[in-house]
């Protein structure tokens, strides 16, 4: 019995096979730039105002 329902890696839908839902390439580095660009401009700005209010260089923006 556990022959017949035995869990398969795709879905048959209207008679295509679809394989499972994975993370692509594209999706991936999607991910990365919606969650690394909002971080690193935060802390570039962050940088840059620590730099103009303390008045020396503490990472990234090490202008003088």
């Amino acid at each position: 019995m556990r022959v017949f329902m035995k869990k398969s890696d795709s879905t048959v839908i209207l008679g295509h096979d679809l394989p499972k839902p994975r993370l692509t390439l594209a999706g991936a580095l999607w991910c990365m730039l919606y969650l690394a660009v909002p971080v690193l401009a935060l802390g570039s700005l962050l940088d840059a105002l620590a730099q103009w209010w303390l008045g020396w260089c503490l990472g990234l923006w090490c202008l003088v």
